[in-house]
């Protein structure tokens, strides 16, 4: 058993590894200054950069999880501690089905109803509002089903001394339960900004693209993820270097921020404990 264990780590593991190390091959030696200082060059051209892309992923996958975090762990906390409300069976069975729709249907929903809802006589046009509530969308499922079971992860023993020293059900679940889950929601969280930050069908959907810097959520914004799906396909030897760069950058940036926050928190974690 060990064996068969041992080989089906290497089966998930050695393709993982080769995937990133060939993103990291092609995509490394086109990462410079001027990829994060520039935007692109005419087609064609040498030179450009895809930072306005860059900015504009930023902006957008962090409005999406402002927005989704909150409502996602609030979600989980009404999932956890109001069992036998009627509402809690509607809630989960909702939030599961939300996290099977695949990710090109989120884009179409944001499309109707902020693009063109039906209530509209015209379109309001793309923009990065529609691609923040299509992201925001995807996020909730994955928000709400990591922190559910990181709460769930709590003792209950926990819950009962709260409840004995005359602590509400509410000043339980935010002020002693979500402090001990912290570390797992934090994971929680940060996969689904890394499921965000790559996703690139909602936002041909929503946000499409732009050759300009950000400077309203209102109009179309550039994406990291748009550019790439874009550029892959040119036949430009410099645009297509462009797409590896990026790919790399969005890459590191995912590992980065998933291991450097989860450090962080655990050590918040920890401190937490000790000091109770």
């Amino acid at each position: 058993m060990t064996g068969v264990l041992t080989l089906c780590q290497c089966l998930t593991v050695v393709p993982l590894f080769l995937i990133l190390g060939y993103i990291l091959y092609r995509g490394a030696p086109q990462v410079d200054l001027n990829l994060f200082a520039h935007r692109p060059a005419p087609p064609g051209e040498p030179g450009g950069g895809l930072g306005h892309a860059m900015l504009g992923s930023l902006i957008i996958v962090g409005l999406a999880s402002a927005v989704a975090v909150p409502v996602g762990i609030l979600a989980a906390v009404f999932l956890t501690e109001y069992r036998t409300s009627r509402m809690t069976a509607p809630v989960r069975f909702l939030t599961e089905l939300l996290g099977g729709v695949p990710s090109i249907v989120i884009g179409i929903y944001a499309y109707s109803m902020v693009i063109y809802p039906p209530w509209a006589a015209h379109s309001y046009g793309f923009s990065a509002w529609a691609a923040v509530f299509a992201l925001g969308v995807m996020m909730l499922p994955v928000v709400v089903r990591t922190t559910e079971e990181s709460l769930r992860l709590v003792p209950d023993s926990i819950r009962q001394a709260s409840y004995a020293l005359s602590a509400t059900r509410a000043q339980t679940s935010m002020r002693v339960l979500l402090p001990a889950a912290l570390p797992a929601i934090t994971t929680g969280v940060l996969l689904a900004m890394g499921r965000i930050a790559g996703e690139t069908a909602p936002l041909l959907l929503t946000a499409r693209g732009s050759v300009f810097w950000p400077s309203s959520l209102g109009e179309k914004m550039a994406t990291l993820p748009y550019y790439i799906y874009q550029y892959s396909q040119s036949p430009y030897p410099t645009e297509q270097r462009l797409a590896w760069g990026g790919a790399a950058v969005l890459l590191v940036f995912v590992v980065l921020l998933y291991v450097g926050i989860r450090v962080l928190a655990g050590r918040r974690g920890v401190a937490a404990s000790r000091a109770d």
